[in-house]
């Protein structure tokens, strides 16, 4: 699988970053990202009568199925597919189900619009729903996905599975140095592996998270698709470039990024501007160009 292909999944730290709200780090790859129109048929019918009040907020659901698996809590990551439509043109966003790839994201952080977050506290696994999403509980101010900033949202929702998270590196008592850029960098693991430089090709599993609440806003790991990329190649933000280039094969660390390495002063989709990030890598494969 080439680099490109795999970038497509991996929003977070990609130049043409889709996140699912705070980047279902997941609502978010553009091979989905089919932006047709359905037919009359198929438009979904949002009749408040057929549909729960879920919230205050103008969320409401209509259950297809209610699953006998396990419950969902705060903290597990929730793996599920989906199929999203914009409510006022009626046009598919994101449809997993076509791509054969679910989406996964842990319940309670910022990977997940406020939606699912909320619906998924307590759900168990083969729930299927309908829901009728107020831009409030979707994704708010931000365009993500071609979705217009203020938009109401139809989701087909089916939980399939569940797992435990990557926990974030334990850092305590280590000493940071000063990495390429200038970024600080702490190494949870060393290695002697050989050191990236332009033209290599690079594997690796991350967490990101955002520096000053720690919330996290992405993890490949949730995926459990690594990031792909080619060092110095223009694929990702200047940071992780610059963070990947400051470690070695087989080396884990943490990286504090400024936002002037980010994603600057305008933010992208559900990343404000100025905003500082951290991520735990853990940088698996380093191959040389060719």
């Amino acid at each position: 699988m080439t680099a490109k292909k795999f970038s497509k999944v991996l929003p977070a730290v990609l130049i043409s970053a889709f996140i699912l709200m705070g980047g279902c780090s997941y609502f978010g790859s553009d091979q989905n990202n089919n932006d047709v129109e359905s037919t009359e048929d198929e438009r979904p019918k949002f009749v408040p009568g057929d549909y729960e009040k879920m919230h205050d907020e103008g969320l409401y659901v209509k259950y297809k199925a209610r699953g006998e698996g396990d419950e969902l809590n705060e903290g597990d990551v929730a793996i599920f597919h989906y199929h999203g439509k914009r409510a006022d043109l009626n046009k598919t966003f994101e449809n997993t189900y076509e791509a054969g790839l679910p989406m996964a994201g842990e319940v309670g952080q910022k990977q997940l619009m406020p939606a699912l977050n909320f619906l998924f506290k307590g759900a168990r696994i083969g729930d299927e729903f309908l829901a009728y999403v107020p831009p409030t509980m979707g994704y708010g101010r931000f365009i993500v996905n071609k979705v217009p900033a203020g938009t109401t949202l139809f989701l087909n929702v089916q939980l399939i599975g569940k797992k435990k998270p990557v926990a974030p590196f334990d850092t305590e008592g280590l000493d940071a140095e000063e990495g390429v850029l200038g970024l600080k960098v702490v190494k949870v693991l060393e290695t002697d592996g050989k050191k990236p430089v332009q033209g290599d090709l690079v594997k690796l599993h991350y967490n990101g998270y955002f520096a000053e609440s720690g919330k996290k806003f992405d993890s490949s790991h949730d995926r459990n698709v690594p990031i792909v990329f080619n060092i110095l190649s223009g694929e990702v933000i200047q940071g992780m470039d610059a963070a990947v280039r400051s470690m070695r094969e087989g080396e884990k660390a943490r990286v504090y990024i400024p936002y002037s390495y980010a994603y600057g002063e305008n933010g992208r989709q559900n990343i404000p501007g100025k905003t500082d990030l951290i991520f735990d890598i853990h940088l698996f494969s380093v191959e040389e160009e060719g």
